[in-house]
């Protein structure tokens, strides 16, 4: 097992292997056949996967920032924060018959599913 992987992890990156101290996770996409022919032609076999990991690493911390951005304007929002005062005075308990309860419903309904 993968020092400090947990089941999560290793469910979703099945595969490492080590090249020096890196662990690298071999990975199969699918490209559109014009995106692909520009990246065989513009970019050398040995340096594809850095440009890959390179260009994908960008994207992430490109859609990280926007999302934080987001984040910012919505807290900021006076129409969010009256919403969240909203939700901040509703109880936590449910109030539907099919909710966590343990009335005669419920316990009908796990005595049938038994």
């Amino acid at each position: 097992m993968v020092e400090g992987a947990t089941p999560l992890k290793r469910a979703l990156v099945p595969f490492l292997w080590y090249y020096g101290g890196t662990a690298v996770c071999k990975m199969t996409f699918s490209l559109p056949e014009k995106l692909a022919s520009e990246f065989v032609k513009r970019v050398p076999a040995r340096n594809r996967s850095r440009y890959v990991a390179e260009a994908v690493a960008q994207k992430l911390r490109e859609r990280e920032r926007l999302l934080a951005r987001a984040a910012d304007i919505a807290n900021r929002s006076r129409a969010v924060r009256s919403l969240e005062r909203e939700m901040d005075a509703l109880s936590d308990e449910p109030t539907e018959p099919w909710g966590y309860r343990t009335g005669s419903l419920n316990v009908q309904l796990i005595k049938l599913h038994a």
